[in-house]
């Protein structure tokens, strides 16, 4: 537990067997501080979250929110977190100010009664990146945002860019949502490059929780390939009299149950330059390889107006006469 501190690196240590209700998490930092890290480590069968990262505990007022700064969780494994308890394997709330979540692989669900969604921003998130990470078989949401969710103070997440992620079977939730549980607003969002496949609900779903009241503005989805999930690839169900701005853009979805793309009555959103229940010839989807083949109706199609300039590899866009429509740009 870090709490009060600054200028705090923690790397290459293995947390297991926390079954404690009065400290329940494999990782915990708590504000005030600034510049914290942690890195290369592992926690496996945490009563609640794997890493826990909280500006202020989550049963106290946040107030202005401004209590954690620049924090880093990355390239760590987090096995069985929330096995009984509440919360999300990575947990991020309650006035948490410019947090990069990287390259961590987040797996194998315990009891999740009370919790165990992937990877979550919620209550008071504030610029910061989730990038690179693999969410794999678990229960529940692999990438939430929840704008509320602890329902102390007014909440809200912001500046949020999430990217180059692969969500994959995922049994009872979504791949990645973006929602808000109470009054929090989301604002200025971005999520590119990431692959969501074999997820037993949506894959990619905008959604105002019934219990929520907050906006949804400047949202955008570009560049994400979305394959073979039970419920829709890209779904928006938000009223339209709370949102604004959301945006879908040179998306690939393909082979998902209920539909490729889906807005909701009273919903709204632009789209343009997606390739909706076409087979965008992958390389070999069955083995997990979402690639394009030449040929492919997704290659040169996609629209440069605010395109990530590199694609799920790095690799710089536009690789031919024009920029590919999906996670992954076809090189030469």
């Amino acid at each position: 537990r870090i709490a009060g501190r600054s200028h705090i690196v923690v790397r290459g240590l293995q947390v297991t067997g926390v079954t404690s209700t009065s400290s329940p998490n494999g990782f915990s930092i708590e504000g005030p501080g600034t510049n914290i890290t942690l890195s290369g480590n592992e926690t496996f069968g945490t009563y609640s979250s794997g890493i826990a990262v909280w500006g202020v505990s989550w049963s106290t007022d946040p107030t202005d929110y401004q209590h954690l700064f620049n924090i880093v969780i990355e390239n760590n494994l987090i096995r069985r977190a929330c096995d009984g308890g509440y919360n999300e394997c990575i947990t991020i709330a309650n006035g948490v100010n410019n947090v990069i979540v990287r390259n961590n692989e987040i797996t194998e669900s315990g009891n999740t009664a009370l919790g165990g969604e992937g990877i979550d921003f919620k209550e008071g998130v504030f610029g910061g990146q989730i990038h690179g990470n693999y969410v794999h078989d678990i229960v529940k949401v692999g990438i939430y945002l929840d704008a509320a969710g602890v329902g102390i103070g007014p909440g809200g997440v912001e500046d949020i860019d999430i990217f180059g992620n692969t969500v994959r079977n995922i049994t009872a939730g979504e791949g990645i949502e973006l929602s808000t549980e109470g009054t929090g607003n989301l604002k200025n969002i971005r999520v590119f490059n990431n692959v969501v496949q074999g997820v037993n609900k949506n894959g990619v779903l905008v959604y105002a929780h019934p219990s929520g009241s907050g906006t949804a503005t400047g949202i955008t989805f570009m560049n994400n390939t979305v394959y073979s999930n039970v419920r829709y690839g890209v779904r928006i169900d938000w009223p339209s009299t709370r949102a604004s701005g959301i945006h879908v853009q040179n998306n690939i979805a393909y082979l998902n149950g209920y539909g490729d793309w889906s807005v909701a009555s009273g919903s709204a959103a632009t789209a343009d330059h997606n390739l909706w229940g076409t087979d965008p010839l992958f390389v070999d989807a069955p083995a997990g390889n979402l690639r394009l083949r030449p040929g492919s109706p997704a290659v040169d199609a996609g629209s440069p107006n605010g395109a990530p300039a590199v694609d799920f590899a790095g690799v710089p866009r536009p690789q031919g006469a024009g920029f590919d429509i999906g996670a992954f740009e076809l090189q030469p």
